[in-house]
């Protein structure tokens, strides 16, 4: 049986760069989940790291991109935000 993407190699490599990203969201996921049940039972307690908002927004808007395509989405986060603790 022939694969689809035989002849697309560049869909091919689109498809599984996305599976990664997704992978690796889905694996921070459940980390988190982990460690609230953690953090409930009180037995972790949370270290909060500054970050940067506008990776927060561009992170999100790239997870959003087959979602909003074709539409112009404008990002508009003044340079001297500060941090906020996650």
């Amino acid at each position: 049986m022939d694969d689809v993407f035989d002849d697309h190699p560049d869909i091919r490599r689109e498809l599984a760069e996305s599976i990664d990203r997704e992978t690796d969201r889905l694996t921070r996921l459940v980390r988190n989940f982990l460690d609230m049940s953690r953090i409930q039972a009180g037995v972790f307690r949370p270290h909060l790291d500054p970050v940067s908002i506008a990776d927060v927004v561009d992170d999100v808007l790239d997870r959003m991109k087959p979602i909003g395509a074709g539409r112009a989405i404008r990002r508009d986060i003044p340079n001297d935000s500060p941090p906020h603790s996650t």
